[in-house]
C-alpha cells in the first residue's frame, strides 16, 4: 500500500459526476505517488461477476438483486447460491434463473456464505469479482467506482465505505447519554481504513469488496475454520489479513457505496454466531493464531485457503 501527504482525487463531485466515470486531478502528487488516469466511458457496460449467498429472507434478498440490476455502467453477472433455505424456494429460483444475467445454485448442505462463495469461483465468467451480501443494497454507482479505482490504481481488492440502515435499537449511539446530541453522533456510517500492522483487526468493510478474479483464487479464496458456525465469522477478516501480509494491493476509498442493513438475524447479531457467541470466540482465536504465522514471515497463502474444499456441496440449479 501507499499513502500520499496529498489528495491524489477530487471526490467533491455531484452524484451524476461520480458515475460518469470522469476522475479529476487536483495538485500534482509526489513523483513517488502513481497519478489516476481518466477512464473513458464505453457504450457496452462493464461486466463483473457478483456472488451472492442467501438463506431465506427472500424479501431482502430482492432487495439486493434489484439494487445490482440497476447498477450504472456494469453489467453484473449474479451468481445467486440457495445455502439451504428452510422453506420451498422452488419458484423463487425457477423466476430467477430465467434471467439472463443470473446464475442460480442450491447447496445440498449449509455450508455458510464464505464457503459457498468459495464454490462458485469454477464459475466466474470475468476478471472482477464483488461481494453481495443478501440483505444489504449496492449503490447504483458501487460497482463502476470499484472497477475504475482497481483499473486507476493497479490494485486488486478493493473496499468503501457503507451506510447503516434497518432496526434503529441496533445502532447504537457513539455515546451512552439518549440525547438528541447523541443519536446525531451515533455510527451510521463504516469505513474501510489503512491497517495498524500492530492489529489483528478487521480494517475493510466486507460487503463493499470487489476482487482480481485471479488474485482470489491465487489466495486460495476463503479459509476454513473447520466447523460450520465458525465458518461463518471472522473469514472475511483473515481473507483482508492474510492478502495483507501476503503484499496485495488494495484501493480504499471512503465513498459510500453500499448499504448495510442492521438486524437481529444477521451473522453478528444472531444467537448462533454473534458477538459473545461460543462460535465467535473460537473463530477470533483461529484467526489470532494465524496472525502470528502471518506476521512471521514468508508464507504460502493457498495453504490457509479453503477453495475447492466444499464445490461438491452447490450443484447448478435446474428447475
Amino acid at each position: 500500500m501507499a499513502i500520499s501527504p496529498r489528495p491524489v482525487l477530487d471526490a467533491a463531485l455531484t452524484m451524476e459526476e461520480r458515475i460518469s466515470g470522469i476522475i479529476r486531478r487536483v495538485a500534482p502528487p509526489p513523483s513517488s505517488v502513481h497519478q489516476y488516469r481518466p477512464q473513458q466511458i464505453t457504450s457496452a457496460p462493464v461486466p463483473c461477476d457478483v456472488v451472492l449467498p442467501f438463506k431465506g429472507q427472500l424479501d431482502y434478498v430482492r432487495e439486493a438483486l434489484d439494487s445490482l440490476l440497476n447498477q450504472q455502467f456494469v453489467q453484473p453477472i449474479i451468481h445467486l447460491i440457495d445455502d439451504t433455505t428452510e422453506s420451498d424456494t422452488t419458484d423463487f429460483l425457477n423466476e430467477w434463473a430465467r434471467h439472463p444475467q443470473l446464475r442460480v445454485y442450491r447447496n445440498r448442505e449449509n455450508v455458510g456464505q464464505f464457503q459457498s462463495f468459495n464454490n462458485v469461483a469454477p464459475y466466474w465468467e470475468t476478471d472482477l469479482v464483488a461481494v453481495q451480501d443478501a440483505d444489504d443494497i449496492s449503490l447504483p454507482h458501487r460497482l463502476h467506482w470499484a472497477i475504475q479505482m482497481l483499473q486507476a490504481s493497479g490494485a486488486d481488492y478493493f473496499g468503501g465505505a457503507v451506510e447503516l440502515f434497518g432496526d434503529e435499537d441496533l445502532i447504537r449511539p457513539v455515546m451512552s447519554e439518549t440525547t438528541e446530541l447523541a443519536r446525531m453522533r451515533r455510527a451510521d456510517y463504516r469505513r474501510s481504513f489503512y491497517p495498524l500492522w500492530s492489529k489483528t483487526d478487521y480494517f475493510l468493510e466486507n460487503p463493499t469488496a470487489v476482487f482480481r478474479t485471479a488474485m482470489f483464487r491465487e489466495m486460495g479464496g476463503y479459509a476454513d475454520f473447520g466447523s460450520r458456525l465458525m465458518n461463518r465469522t471472522s473469514l472475511d477478516t483473515e481473507f483482508q489479513l492474510r492478502c495483507l501480509y501476503r503484499g496485495v494491493r488494495f484501493a480504499i476509498t471512503r465513498e459510500i457505496v453500499t448499504r448495510y442493513r442492521v438486524h437481529p438475524e444477521s451473522a453478528t447479531q444472531n444467537r448462533q454466531t454473534g458477538w459473545g457467541t461460543t462460535p465467535r470466540a473460537a473463530s477470533i482465536r483461529q484467526l489470532e493464531e494465524r496472525c502470528r504465522i502471518f506476521r512471521s514471515g514468508n508464507f504460502d497463502p493457498r495453504l490457509f485457503g479453503a477453495l475447492g474444499r466444499y464445490t461438491h456441496l452447490t450443484e447448478r440449479w435446474n428447475g
